[in-house]
């Protein structure tokens, strides 16, 4: 969806500027199949129960966990309430090095 490229660009270009275009290239080029909105919202919902986050955030990391992916945040807040959880990591921690072909 168009609104999530725009989320993420945005969330990007504030909080890892040096990097915001190559990671927005990676995640372009991805190519993702969208998720089951069923699957997708009920684990959204099961997050937001079990930690107290937003559907916002919640929403991004049930994809990752239902694809066995990781969501990439630079959100420090989600990243503790949730890390225990799996399928996350920081962009501050993350390096692209390995997927560059």
């Amino acid at each position: 969806m168009i609104a999530d490229k725009l989320s993420i660009g945005n969330i990007l270009g504030m909080k890892q500027p040096s990097l915001a275009g190559e990671l927005m290239q990676i995640l372009v080029d991805y190519r993702f199949e969208e998720e089951s909105n069923a699957t997708t919202y009920a684990k959204a919902f099961e997050l937001m129960r079990k930690f107290k986050v937003t559907f916002y955030d919640a929403v991004y990391h049930a994809v990752a966990i239902n694809r066995s992916g990781t969501m990439l945040t630079a959100d420090d807040i989600y990243f503790r309430k949730t890390s225990r959880t799996g399928h996350i990591a920081l962009i501050s921690n993350w390096s692209s090095a390995p997927f560059r072909t």
